[in-house]
């Protein structure tokens, strides 16, 4: 049997040392394919680590902007309150400071009738 397959082997242009050294050849090849694809599998394992580690600032940067939203809008509203509350004591000083005119000219005017 061996004298057949050697016999279509040659008929094929092949020898038995020319597929022993294909064979070896593809055997290298299927070698340096694994190793690469643990290469790239222990490079993807330490980017997914990375990008994980990203996710988690990307969260915690995003927690923090919202809370510093938050108190941005809290103190425009204090800011906003006390602007209507110096408004508020300002019309009530004119009030007053007009009430106080208005006395005074009546003391005047009392003054001069006696």
């Amino acid at each position: 049997r061996v004298g057949e397959l050697e016999a279509e082997l040659a008929a094929i242009g092949g020898d038995k040392n020319g597929l022993a050294g294909a064979l070896a050849e593809a055997e290298a090849t299927v070698t340096q394919l694994r190793e690469d694809a643990a290469v790239t599998a222990a490079a993807t394992g330490g980017l997914d680590e990375q990008l994980n580690g990203l996710k988690e600032k990307l969260t915690a940067s995003t927690a923090k902007l919202a809370s510093v939203e938050e108190k941005l809008a809290a103190e425009k509203t204090a800011k906003s309150d006390l602007a209507a509350a110096l408004s508020e004591a300002e019309a009530k000083v004119a009030e007053v400071e007009s009430q106080r005119a208005e006395l005074h000219a009546s003391v005047d005017t009392a003054a001069k009738r006696q």
